[in-house]
């Protein structure tokens, strides 16, 4: 985001970080690659499914 022309700018690295977003104005990045198993340069995702069971699916997208 560049904040002084507030617009979104295109990111072709994340480098070593992970992109995390959610509905409802979640968003947040941490460096990957340690023990959990988060992957260097992605962005991952998830969506609800507000059925009988509520079901958390991530999706992983390489930059």
């Amino acid at each position: 985001m560049d904040f002084s022309e507030r617009r979104w700018c295109r990111a072709d690295d994340l480098g070593d970080r992970a992109f995390f977003v959610a509905p409802f104005y979640f968003g947040a990045s941490c460096l990957a690659g340690g023990k959990y198993g988060i992957q260097k340069n992605c962005v991952y995702s998830y969506s609800i499914c507000y059925e009988r069971n509520a079901v958390l699916e991530w999706f992983t997208d390489p930059l």
